[in-house]
């Protein structure tokens, strides 16, 4: 079985720049599976290194070790949960806590691993000689660790030198104590006082557009934490989660409300028609109105909007539009709604009177003076009852 490429970082922008075409019949092999992936992750890589930038999105504070028997333990810390964008381009997912001792180099980590044993002793912690006292910069790369060995089938007669192949690759991460700050880790974010050279300054820094060339490949895959100062016998007397460390500006606890802004209303003129008129001015007074904003009436009254008019006068609002009823429409109160085309809209009940039709009020009359004497018929006959 092979261990020497079982964990292994990645370079910056491989340049993966075809992917495979697919077609009836084609013999598929791996290499052409493997060069679709890395199409697609090259892509991602050079998105976030050239748009989000590098550095910590979020979490992965580096805190002191708590010792059982009281106090914090020596030459360990614990390094926290948290997701990073490595130099590369590499999503780096701490996704819990991992203890770290100080003097040791080579631990690998991989995400969704639940044992804190190395995936293979190529990839363990080595104890390396360390200055007794001074600053440690606890850093973290991306590395990808293959996984799950299964055996091949032979090809031939059976006789290959490596029967077995890993089958899978995890999203790994290689922890580190370096003796430095990594260059490219500071970018001066604090704008100069004239407002009026702010724009030229960010364009300077390349947070706008303008930046003549794009921005270059970091030296180093690492990805600072925090810094650790370390006393006498291992003991950690200060740990700075700042110094060093390169924050990726992240929108994902910011968001924007939307804010409902409805058309209010004041007077409607005028504010009672008859059934059967038409083509009559009408006047709405308020608020909030934008060009293209429908009116409600309820059934049978219809609005032209073809001359429709809105102005604006001392903070108010008028609107302008013909309407016109038909001649059966149902008499009585009636809700005034305005819809504007953002679909925002306002109810106003009761604003509104269509009166009946002389021929519907002929009608009405009829109909109460024929209940009415059927009342009284009802009345006369009730009283004429023999008891």
């Amino acid at each position: 079985m092979k261990t020497q490429t079982l964990c292994s970082s990645t370079p910056c922008d491989r340049g993966v720049a075809e992917r495979p075409r697919y077609y009836p019949r084609q013999l598929i092999t791996s290499d052409d599976l493997t060069l679709e992936q890395e199409y697609f992750r090259n892509k991602q890589r050079v998105h976030n290194r050239l748009l989000h930038g590098w550095g910590v999105v979020c979490g992965a504070n580096v805190c002191p070790s708590p010792d059982p028997n009281g106090g914090y333990k020596s030459w360990e810390v614990i390094i926290e949960p948290g997701y990073i964008l490595g130099p590369y381009g590499d999503e780096i997912v701490i996704d819990r806590p991992y203890v770290k001792d100080l003097r040791t180099t080579g631990f690998v980590g991989a995400t969704g691993d639940a044992s804190d044993e190395s995936i293979d002793p190529w990839c363990s912690q080595v104890y390396l000689p360390q200055p007794e006292t001074g600053d440690r910069y606890v850093a973290v790369r991306y590395r990808e660790c293959q996984s799950r060995p299964v055996r091949v089938q032979p090809s031939g007669c059976g006789c290959e030198d490596n029967p077995c192949e890993y089958s899978r690759v995890q999203d790994g991460f290689e922890i580190a104590i370096l003796d430095h700050c990594p260059e490219g880790t500071y970018l001066p974010l604090q704008a100069p006082t004239d407002a009026g050279t702010t724009i030229e300054y960010l364009r300077r820094i390349g947070l706008i557009a303008g930046v003549e060339t794009c921005v270059e490949c970091p030296a180093e895959p690492w990805v600072v934490l925090a810094k650790v100062t370390v006393g006498d016998d291992g003991e950690i007397t200060e740990i700075d989660n700042c110094d060093c460390r390169r924050i990726v500006v992240s929108f994902a606890n910011a968001a924007l409300r939307c804010q409902v802004i409805r058309p209010t209303f004041e007077t409607i003129d005028p504010n009672k028609l008859t059934a059967g008129d038409q083509n009559k001015p009408l006047t709405v007074v308020g608020n909030n109105f934008k060009e293209g904003m429908k009116l409600n009436l309820g059934g049978g009254v219809r609005i032209d909007y073809t001359a429709a008019k809105l102005t604006e006068n001392a903070g108010k609002q008028r609107y302008e539009v013909r309407i016109s009823i038909d001649e059966n429409a149902r008499g009585g109160l009636r809700s005034l709604t305005l819809v504007n085309p953002d679909c925002t809209m306002g109810t106003f009940p009761n604003h509104f009177t269509v009166e009946a039709s002389a021929a519907d009020h002929a009608t009405e009359t009829l109909i109460d003076n024929f209940f009415g004497l059927e009342k009284k018929a009802g009345a006369k006959r009730a009283q004429k009852k023999p008891k």
